[in-house]
């Protein structure tokens, strides 16, 4: 089931006609902290870009690695044939070559915990590997021609809930130099409310905080700096209060948007 996705980034799409556009509309299939496909709207006037892929969660963060375009785009474009929106005399056809073929890789170490029927299903190796993975993509963009629409209902959805965050990272300023790095440990809590208006806005208010344990370590041996070393802990908000607002265009259609472009293209801003 597609829901809203608790993340305050609000990415973007280019197109020739409308120039860069953003969108806060955002969702998920799957599960955030396992595996989910990630879809974005962009409202480009006349006509609404989708970028989908698929991704996998990496423990001890709040970020997602892109694993596959094509398989995203191919459920995506499932998904819509089974509606009953697409218009029975074209449906739906590809575009030729948009972007480059394959796209981006998954590192070697994130690849190496895709569990095997997962690795199979995106065509990758199936033995552990010691390099980075490309990511299977071919380029191409399906345009969905959609003939019918259906009302969005008004909606009022929220979800909270809480991700580990464990890992070692880059002092994020005020560092010494370059090799100064951090041990950051503790329960990072996000909370989401989406309200679809009658009128049709979308506004999505996101908050995630943490309390975290912080603790300067030598890069390379994992251990604090100093044998008399202390942790911190610190009180870290992202975006609290954030409202972002748009036209839900994109997640329902209407008779203004005759074309839905799914396209397997990375996002453009923003880890996920």
């Amino acid at each position: 089931m597609w829901h809203d996705e608790p993340e305050v980034q609000t990415e973007v799409a280019y197109t020739t006609a409308s120039g860069w556009v953003g969108s806060p509309i955002e969702l998920e299939c799957g599960t955030y902290n396992q595996a989910r496909l990630h879809l974005r709207f962009f409202d480009v006037g006349g006509a609404t870009v989708g970028g989908a892929p698929f991704e996998v969660y990496i423990p001890g963060t709040l970020e997602h690695q892109t694993i596959s375009w094509e398989l995203a785009e191919q459920i995506v474009v499932l998904d819509f044939v089974r509606s009953g929106l697409l218009d029975p005399a074209v449906p739906l056809f590809t575009t030729d070559q948009v972007n480059p073929s394959p796209f981006g890789a998954i590192p070697a170490v994130i690849y190496n915990g895709v569990p095997a029927g997962l690795r199979q299903a995106i065509g990758g190796p199936l033995a552990d590997v010691t390099h980075p993975v490309p990511i299977a993509n071919d380029g191409h963009a399906t345009v969905l021609n959609l003939s019918a629409s259906v009302g969005g209902q008004p909606l009022v959805a929220h979800r909270r809930f809480v991700e580990p965050f464990d890992q070692l990272i880059p002092q994020p300023f005020c560092g010494p130099g370059p090799d100064a790095f951090l041990f950051v440990q503790g329960p990072v809590t996000l909370d989401q409310q989406v309200v679809f208006t009658p009128s049709g806005n979308y506004l999505s208010h996101f908050h995630a905080v943490g309390h975290l344990d912080v603790t300067p370590v030598d890069p390379v041996t994992g251990q604090p700096i100093s044998a008399h070393h202390s942790t911190a802990q610190c009180l870290v908000p992202r975006a609290p209060g954030v409202c972002l607002c748009g036209r839900a265009r994109g997640r329902h259609a209407r008779n203004g948007d005759r074309a839905l472009r799914v396209a397997s293209l990375p996002r453009l801003s923003g880890a996920a």
